[in-house]
Order: C-alpha cells, then structure tokens, then sequence
C-alpha cells in the first residue's frame, strides 16, 4: 500500500489560526508584521515536552513584540499579521529547508519534541503554520501592489542575547526593513521615530532582572 504524502491535521478546530491581522484597511502603504509574536505551542504538540517557565522565555517567542507591534500600526493606521504560534514550533522567520527552522535546541535548551521528527512530522508543521502565514503576506503585498504600486513591509522583532541582557534599546526591538518598493525617505524615517517614541514611553521607567535597557535619547533625533 502506498503510504499518503498528505500531511496530518495539527490544529484543532477549537485552536487559534496561524496568523491574527488587524486594520486590513489601515491608509498607510506599511505591512507591520511579527513573525514571533506568541509562545503558544498547538496541543497535539504536548509542550513540545518543556516545562511551562521555559515556553515564557525568549526562546519561544519575542518577548514585548506584539505589544509594540501594536501600538507602532496604530499610530502609522498600518495594516498588522502577527502568527500565532511559537518559533519553536516553526520558525516563520527562517527559509523551512533550514535546520534551525525548526530548532532541536535553543539557547543550550534541548526542545525534546523536536528531535526525531518524521517527514511527515514537518510536513504538518509547514503546512499548518508556515504556509498559511506567508501566503497571506505575499497576497497582501501583491494586492498592494496592484492597487497603489507602493508597498512596504517591515517586522518587529526582540533580540537577547545569551546572557539574558539587552545590549540597547534598538537590539531589544529592532525594525528591519524587508521590502521597500517606492517608499520615501520619509515614510522609513517616520517609522523608525514612531517606534522610538512608543519604546521610550514604555520602557523608561521600567527595569526586570533579566534584561537592562540602555538610555537612547542620547542619539540623533528623528521629527517626521
């Protein structure tokens, strides 16, 4: 008997989607998009057999980006898709031919759920979660275009390194332009301010143990 390529159900019907959008009609020509956003890990996956405390890590997920995410579309009126799954589970923001698309360990942390993984295995997990994200992303890039010839798509991302501290504000969460296609100066500089705006708000007078925030408002000033 042949055995089926099809991959197998991973979320449940009662399990959130594989990416959240919100503002689809937002005015402005800026995609803002978290590939990290959540540390949620589908159930059929068991945890990916880590305890709880270590799916609140940065190793699951970018800690604080979503809500920044948030805040930087409402301010620009930008459309925002943030996927609703944890990096662990696949990482939306690495080519699926890769290894660490899926990582056996992170951070010196084993993920046992990801070791031995079966084709079939990965194949549910792209499926389930990779595609479905990425093809939305292209659609509304390409619709986009279509529409006003004008695009630009950036993401939000928190960086910690393996000491558990933040180097600088701008490493904690960075904005990396992906795709600009007709976009000014301007527009770019605008997000970059608006980001740092919101970040000093809601960062300068908080502190964790984990993460120490160097002071930025000693560099050059951005007025859009």
């Amino acid at each position: 008997m042949q055995k089926s390529t099809e991959p197998y159900q991973l979320l449940a019907a009662d399990e959130p989607p594989p990416f959240t959008e919100v503002r689809r009609n937002g005015r402005s020509n800026f995609l803002i998009v978290v590939d990290h956003a959540s540390c949620l890990i589908p159930r059929r996956l068991g945890g990916l057999g880590l305890p709880a405390s270590e799916l609140q890590r940065h190793i699951a997920w970018d800690i604080g980006s979503l809500g920044i995410a948030r805040q930087v579309a409402a301010a620009l009126d930008a459309t925002l898709v943030s996927q609703n799954y944890s990096r662990l589970v696949i990482d939306c923001n690495r080519d699926p031919s890769v290894a660490s698309s899926i990582p056996r360990s992170s951070e010196s942390t084993e993920i046992p759920g990801n070791i031995g993984l079966s084709a079939e295995d990965v194949l549910a997990r792209r499926s389930a979660i990779f595609e479905p994200y990425h093809d939305h992303l292209r659609a509304l890039l390409d619709e986009r275009c279509r529409i006003t010839l004008s695009g630009c798509q950036s993401m939000i991302v928190s960086d910690q390194d393996h000491i558990g501290c933040v180097q600088s504000i701008l490493n904690l969460l960075t904005i990396q332009n992906r795709i600009v296609v007709g976009e000014s100066l301007g527009k770019l500089a605008k997000i970059f301010a608006t980001t740092l705006r919101i970040l000093r708000a809601d960062f300068a007078f908080h502190s964790s143990q984990r993460m120490q925030l160097r002071h930025a408002s000693s560099g050059p000033q951005i007025s859009c």
